[in-house]
């Protein structure tokens, strides 16, 4: 028997949990389990060949694929086509994308053998027992709670079965599929990855759009636990490791407990990143965070908007106040990197609501923003609630909001030309020095990107690729046509910023005439550079690249007045 677990993944740094969390559930019947892991960046043909490299050529195969928005598209070619160059094959399916429409896929995709239905390692493990004690047919099947199936003695018309909700596992059960059994290390598969972990599965909110707030109950990892296996990634040095745990600080018992865990075995190296609901912070909490290590942690806070009414109708509680007082003190010792979420297209926000979001999520500096976009996921409250608000997004994955009553397609189009901007020279940290600047030229932030967004299209520039060297090149235009006498100011703030991500060997074209002031270089070409800049007077400063920011990368300056 052979059973081959596919994850596709949107970028290869990126690895897919359920798979390994399926594969170690397997238990006894582990040796027939096998996984695979593929991006959707990669070639079909690629993926295609790979999978069937996989299968045994005399031996049952079993293909199983996770299935979410960003790869079901993929998945269901995939399905097709195994079909008909293995057609002995029998396929499975699970994942968020599918699970809570497991008998329309079933009926639309008639070479599916069955659907997992919410979590799957009990199901799972059931699953691999038959198909190894060749004890599979449908009475067997109809005994596993959590999976549909096509019937395999019914007439060719038979309706799927579905076998109801299946077991959820307890915490302490949560498999960790990282350790090698023969070496006691990572595993080599895992090395220079991101690598998920959960100490907690459920979340304690009921966000309309989000489908944790289907399991309404939170189950926890026993603290011995949870503290052992991030030993084991401390003690590995694995770079970056984020939980993906919902709301991760919904116990600050325990919060605080894991947080001083990591603060008193910090290996300097390791990145734990973690998402939190921002107003539940406590003070002993934030206290503790303010005294990491700058890089150790990494928090998401999800915003989503300011405006209270969406609030209420997407079920989030307003502590907006709250949540702002919390940032603030968290900004304080610029040790921690803050990453804040906004989504558009949400009931009752149109364009002004939204810009207002914008613009208040913005004041708090954040060191990246993220502009997202509603998607209208398969098991939402929002789903059922679409009609009710005049939602109207597409049919096919991602499912993304095209209009409501509140915002038009166009207004959305515009945000996402926003977004684009606010990815380029916000969220890219590239350009520190030279954004308070522009800032200052317009009457908020969201009017800065939009018009950065509306120069773009003028200038033909809208969805093109390029250099690092030509953003600074076209920021420089945009800036000197905007305000022409400061032309001095915008070469040298720019290059500023150039030289603090790194110590650059060839110029932008708005430098290159640009009359010699490098004062010297000291040491190591790549390590230390000193230069002369006169605005806004003449001063000397030197950038050490040995010494960088833990937030921003940026390199360590000394600056003298000339």
């Amino acid at each position: 028997m052979n059973i081959l677990l596919v994850g596709i993944n949107s970028k290869f740094i990126h690895m897919n949990p359920a798979i390994y969390s399926l594969a170690a559930a397997a238990g006894q019947y582990s040796a027939a389990v096998h996984t695979a892991e593929y991006t959707i960046n990669m070639p079909y043909e690629e993926i295609r060949g790979g999978i069937y490299e996989r299968l045994a050529a005399d031996d049952k195969n079993v293909l199983m694929f996770s299935c979410y928005i960003w790869n079901i598209g993929t998945v269901e070619q995939l399905l097709a086509d195994f079909a008909v160059i293995s057609p002995t094959t029998e396929l499975w399916i699970g994942g968020p994308e599918v699970g809570y429409r497991a008998k329309d896929m079933l009926k639309r995709i008639p070479q599916l053998t069955g659907v997992f239905v919410g979590e799957g390692e009990h199901a799972f493990r059931e699953v691999v027992r038959l198909y190894a004690e060749n004890a599979i047919d449908d009475r067997t099947l109809a005994q596993i709670p959590g999976i549909a199936f096509q019937s395999r003695s019914a007439g060719e018309n038979a309706e799927p079965v579905e076998t109801g909700i299946g077991k959820m596992m307890a915490a302490e059960e949560i498999p960790f599929w990282y350790r090698d059994d023969e070496t006691g290390h990572l595993k080599t598969i895992f090395k220079n990855r991101i690598l998920y972990y959960e100490s907690q599965r459920g979340c304690p909110f009921r966000c309309s759009y989000c489908l944790s707030s289907i399991d309404k109950t939170v189950r926890q990892k026993t603290m011995p636990q949870v503290l052992s296996e991030l030993a084991f990634f401390l003690k590995e040095g694995v770079r970056q490791v984020k939980f993906i745990d919902r709301t991760f600080n919904c116990n600050p018992t325990r919060t605080v407990e894991i947080l001083q865990f990591l603060k008193e075995n910090d290996n300097g190296i390791t990145n734990f990143h973690f998402e939190m609901e921002g107003a539940l912070l406590t003070a002993e909490e934030i206290r503790l965070l303010q005294s990491l290590r700058p890089g150790l942690v990494q928090l998401e806070l999800g915003v989503q908007t300011t405006n209270r009414e969406t609030l209420r109708a997407i079920h989030r509680d307003d502590r907006l106040t709250r949540l702002w007082d919390n940032v603030k003190e968290l900004r304080k010792n610029r040790n921690i990197h803050l990453h804040l979420d906004l989504i558009a297209g949400l009931p009752y926000e149109n364009l002004a609501s939204f810009q207002n979001s914008f613009c208040e999520v913005y004041a708090q500096r954040p060191d990246e923003l993220q502009l997202g976009f509603l998607k209208v996921l398969h098991g939402t409250s929002m789903e059922e609630e679409a009609a009710q608000y005049e939602i109207r997004y597409s049919q096919t994955p991602p499912y993304e909001v095209m209009a409501t009553k509140w915002i038009s397609f166009s207004e959305l189009l515009l945000l996402k030309r926003v977004e684009a901007m606010l990815e380029i020279y916000y969220n890219s940290g590239q350009f520190t020095t030279t954004l308070p600047i522009l800032e200052g030229m317009f009457e908020n932030p969201f009017a800065l990107y939009r018009s950065l967004a509306e120069f773009e299209e003028r200038t033909g520039r809208a969805g093109l690729s390029f250099s690092r060297l030509q953003r600074y090149e076209i920021l420089y235009e945009f800036m000197t046509e905007r305000e022409p006498e400061q032309a001095l100011r915008n070469r040298e703030v720019l290059l500023y910023d150039l030289y603090l991500r790194e110590n650059i060997k060839s110029l932008p074209k708005f430098a290159e005439n640009r009359k010699s002031v490098r004062i010297s270089q000291k040491g190591d070409r790549n390590l230390l550079h000193t230069e002369e800049f006169l605005y806004p007077k003449p001063h000397v400063v030197t950038f050490d690249y040995s010494k960088r920011d833990a937030i921003t990368n940026n390199a360590a300056v000394t600056e003298e007045i000339g």
